[in-house]
């Protein structure tokens, strides 16, 4: 009877079992592998050229709504996890309307009582959008303003205004978080309400209040008129410690970019959208002045900015690409070491790049040289007379392993013994060095003989 009812038991209650008694940092890796998103909350970008590991979860990879929803789970199951698992739940906080902006504060407040700093003293990073109806009231503004003065240990900051701020507010802002912000996201959109649609009081004096930022998104920022950002003194407006710079190829931007003095700038991502985009004379500009510093270069595939793969879109085709070989030519970015653009950009000119270590091409989906001209042309046109020291090529975010058609591996075998000839590694999007076994496995005991070839057969006859 008791062995029934234990049979029983373990039918209904599967993994009623004892929990490890694990040291609580332990368990906070085990979380963090849970809930992990590839956008990370860090205020340092992951680098294209990063590994992208093949999922082999049946679920998929996470998304931040099934990672929110493992953070709740998490923290129901007991208080030790609970200890844990809050300060995961409230390291991001994302504000999307004024309602939630409000039960946001009332939490912060209240876990404050009696304590010094409550749950606000994870809180990393805050992502604020102005979409919902009456996100461009002052007081919404307010409550905002209440919820960054909860999280003093905040890192990163995104903020999507679709109206005019006070200059008050902003103020309040730089004053708050100047000295310790290490990102900073800004994006504006059109107020249609404004007799200046395109002029905000944004200004690039505002973004050089934060003295201790690492990175910068400035995508899809208006700004004020384009005369305004010229200074007097070309280092007027200076943020000595930003490596890290993400700017789109509207004039806004890329010009707010050039007018920023930046001496520690060392990694650029330049988004293209599938409109026409600023002249290449503004781009020679902005790496005329930025150019001789960077080290790696980040050329998206042109995309509509709600696409979450712009390297799958059918945009990329047909929309105007950036120029690769303006970065290549007259010693514009001399000590540039990675560069990564799209297989669908234009070929690149005869230009050599003496320091140039790794390339990375975006938006491979097959590589059989017949079927895809392009992507063979520009795997073609990478070689050592072009660049003398290069040591890897990447296929960036084409992954071999989780390709259906099984002739894909043996054709990116053929392209890296091509290159190997060369002394290039070609990887794929997981990191990986494709390369045939040197003998083929010994059969199993018990098991069939591996198929011989016809060569090997007339050779024994």
């Amino acid at each position: 009877m008791f062995s029934l009812v234990s049979r029983l038991e373990g039918i209904l209650f599967p993994f009623n079992w004892p929990l490890p008694d694990l040291p609580l940092e332990i368990w906070f890796e085990i979380f963090e592998f849970a809930i992990f998103v590839p956008q990370p909350d860090s205020p340092s970008p992951p680098t294209a050229f990063a590994s992208k590991p093949f999922t082999r979860n049946v679920t998929g990879t996470n998304t931040p709504s099934t990672s929110i929803r493992t953070k709740l789970s998490l923290i129901l199951v007991c208080q030790a996890w609970r200890q844990v698992a809050l300060r995961i739940l409230y390291r991001q906080v994302v504000v999307r309307s004024p309602a939630r902006a409000n039960s946001i504060l009332n939490v912060l407040l209240q876990s404050s009582v009696g304590v010094s700093s409550g749950h606000g003293q994870w809180t990393r990073h805050i992502e604020v959008y102005t979409h919902a109806r009456g996100s461009n009231s002052i007081e919404y503004l307010k409550t905002l303003f209440r919820i960054f003065q909860c999280c003093p240990r905040l890192h990163k900051l995104t903020g999507i205004w679709n109206h005019r701020l006070p200059l008050e507010f902003m103020v309040g802002l730089s004053k708050l978080y100047g000295p310790t912000l290490l990102g900073l996201s800004w994006g504006e959109k059109e107020d249609r309400a404004s007799s200046e649609p395109d002029n905000t009081i944004t200004s690039l004096r505002f973004f050089a209040s934060f003295q201790s930022l690492t990175l910068l998104d400035l995508r899809f920022f208006k700004g004020s008129s384009v005369t305004s950002y010229m200074p007097e003194h070309p280092r007027t407006f200076t943020l000595p410690y930003v490596r890290d710079l993400i700017i789109s190829t509207t004039p806004s931007s890329i010009i707010a970019a050039t007018c920023l003095h930046l001496p520690a700038l060392r990694h650029l991502s330049l988004r293209a959208g599938p409109a026409p985009g600023v002249a290449d004379a503004v781009i020679v500009e902005f790496l005329n002045k930025h150019g001789p510093s960077l080290q790696e270069v980040d050329l998206t595939s042109p995309a509509l900015d709600s696409e979450p793969d712009p390297d799958s879109s059918d945009v990329r085709r047909t929309a105007p690409h950036i120029q690769p070989h303006l970065f290549l030519e007259s010693n514009r970015c001399p000590n540039l070491t990675t560069f990564i653009y799209p297989i669908t950009s234009p070929r690149l000119t005869e230009f050599i790049h003496p320091n140039m270590r790794r390339i990375g091409l975006r938006g491979i989906h097959g590589l059989f040289p017949d079927k895809s001209p392009q992507t063979r042309d520009q795997l073609t046109d990478i070689n050592l007379d072009r660049f003398p020291n290069l040591e890897v090529v990447k296929t960036i975010g084409f992954l071999v392993d989780s390709n259906s058609d099984p002739l894909n591996r043996e054709v990116f075998i053929w392209w890296t013994e091509r290159f190997e000839k060369q002394g290039i590694d070609l990887l794929d999007g997981e990191g990986v060095l494709w390369a045939y076994d040197d003998e083929p496995p010994p059969p199993k005991e018990g098991g069939l003989e591996p198929v011989k070839t016809p060569a090997e057969v007339n050779q024994k006859l």
